[in-house]
């Protein structure tokens, strides 16, 4: 007898946790401005260049070679480590956030319209710091969640990010009266 009395229930919860936003289906997928709740806690975001259609990023997601790779940056930048040779600053570019890919589009939602509500719904942190919770709905049956806490010993988040990534972290805490995400220090 085994001890576990559903031992393939736990991938199947698995992949409904962390695909719904893998979107291979052509259509809209997200929720319309007309049905959008006319809330001040809640915020629409559009891809850049976005067209509404079945995009070519549907048919990659397939592709699991690609969850490894960098849609967004797939050349070295020159800002990051010049100081480094050109094949230590390649090497390093593309190992510092291997499931880019993954992250952003296979579970994430970042290649199509959502609406975020919460408390704060643009950044991840709260302003001020303390807790902030978050779902983002990018279609009738897609809600993701999102929750962080940024205090002054430690700060963590977990879930979807606000352009739509899946991410998670715990670390100690940093200085609480930095700016958001959405509202960078005037230089």
């Amino acid at each position: 007898m085994s001890l576990v009395p559903f031992p393939h229930l736990g991938p199947i919860l698995a992949a409904g946790v962390l695909l719904p936003g893998c979107a291979l289906i052509p259509g809209h997928s997200f929720v319309p401005p007309e049905s959008r709740p006319a809330n001040p806690r809640c915020s629409a975001f559009v891809p850049e260049g976005y067209d509404g259609g079945f995009g070519y990023m549907s048919i990659k997601k397939a592709n699991p070679v690609w969850w490894f790779m960098n849609h967004d940056d797939p050349e070295v930048p020159g800002w990051y480590k010049p100081e480094d040779s050109p094949f230590t600053r390649e090497l390093k570019w593309h190992t510092r956030n291997p499931l880019h890919n993954f992250t952003y589009y296979v579970i994430g939602i970042a290649d199509r319209p959502f609406v975020r509500c919460g408390r704060n719904p643009d950044s991840i942190w709260a302003r001020g710091g303390g807790w902030n919770f978050r779902t983002f709905h990018a279609g009738p049956f897609i809600h993701l969640p999102g929750v962080s806490y940024k205090g002054e010993t430690w700060e963590f988040y977990l879930g979807w990010r606000s352009h739509g990534n899946f991410g998670a972290a715990f670390r100690p805490g940093r200085n609480t009266t930095l700016p958001d995400d959405n509202n960078p220090p005037p230089k």
